[in-house]
Parts: C-alpha cells; structure tokens; sequence
C-alpha cells in the first residue's frame, strides 16, 4: 500500500512539474529532459510513468475523466441514466470552475499544436464512451434499437458540452459555466430518455 501511494505521489509530482513548464514555455518549447530535472527524476522515470511528452499533458485529463466515471457511477434511486448523465457533466463545469486556470492555460497549449489536438480528441472519444457506458448500464445487449440510440445521445451530449466548454474557454473563462451549461443540456431532449 506505502508503495502503490508513493508511484502515485511520483506520478502526480511528474505530471504537475510538466504541466507547469509547458504553461511556462510552451508544449514545444519543454523537454523531457527538463521535466525529469525538475522533477528532480530520471529521463527514464518519466517514461516509467508517461508512454509519450503528451500524455504528460493529458494526466490531469486522465484524472477529470477517472472523476467523470465515478461520477456516473453514483446513479440515484429513481434517477434515469440521462438524468445521471447531466447531473455529471454539471458537477465536471462546477470542478472546471474551480480549476479556470489550469483548464484556460491547458486549451491554450493544446490549440498551439495540431499534434495535442489530435490526442485531445482521443479523449473526447472516451469521455462519450463514458456517457455511453452509464446510458447503457442495465440495456441487454441484445437490444440493437436502444444501443443505437444511446450512442446517438451520447454523441449529441458530449458535443454540445465540447461546444459550451469551447465558447467559455473562448471568453476567458468569465461566463457562468454551470448557468451556460444547465442550459446546453436542457436545450437537448431525447424522445424516450427523459
């Protein structure tokens, strides 16, 4: 247990030390080498934990979306999965709030480089594959009607959160995102979801 907390802390001090010099100098303007420096680390420790440079900017995406998913595992008594679904995201806009900065300067570095968009939209794809999975939680598999339609929904969703996400960061993060979101989402309606 020590030694699973102690990766952990590694892991995490890695992660926060890059995230800091790539707001400092840029995705392309960092190293590796600098990281594990001043992560006070082995260039080899590094990989130990990330598999690439970008996947040391994505770590506290990784993060955000372990939450997201524990988030949707909290479905209530009564409580529809596309209800669950909303209620998440809206929890996700109140953490993002919390976190204006280091969510405004991780777009930034992300719409400098074709690359990190690329990989960001990787994480798009898993973030509906979230909201797919808590759509279809208790759907037999057999059910090809309904398994279209949550990916229909789970698709929409997520757009229109990358839509309201993008416009905030867009302004500076100074809109209310919870209000921007609240009412995104109640802009959708999903015949036979509610």
């Amino acid at each position: 247990m020590l030694r699973e907390r102690k990766k952990r802390e590694t892991r995490e001090a890695i992660a926060e030390t890059a995230l800091e010099l790539f707001i400092q100098r840029g995705f392309d303007g960092t190293t590796v080498d600098e990281i594990a420096e001043a992560a006070a680390v082995s260039r080899r420790t590094v990989f130990r934990y990330f598999e690439t440079k970008e996947a040391l900017l994505f770590a506290s995406q990784e993060l955000r979306l372990a939450h997201f998913r524990e988030l949707l595992s909290r479905r209530e008594w009564g409580e529809s999965a596309l209800a669950c679904v909303r209620r998440a995201c809206l929890d996700m806009a109140a953490l993002y709030v919390e976190e204006r900065e280091t969510i405004l300067a991780l777009h930034r570095i992300v719409e400098s480089s074709s690359t990190l968009i690329a990989y960001d939209q990787r994480f798009d794809a898993a973030w509906e594959g979230a909201v797919l999975d808590a759509l279809l939680a208790g759907v037999p598999e057999s059910n090809a009607a309904r398994h279209r339609e949550a990916r229909w929904v789970a698709g929409a969703l997520v757009g229109v959160v990358r839509v309201t996400l993008r416009d905030w960061v867009r302004g500076g993060g100074q809109g209310a995102l919870l209000e921007l979101g609240a009412e995104a989402l109640g802009f959708l309606r999903f015949k036979g979801w509610e």
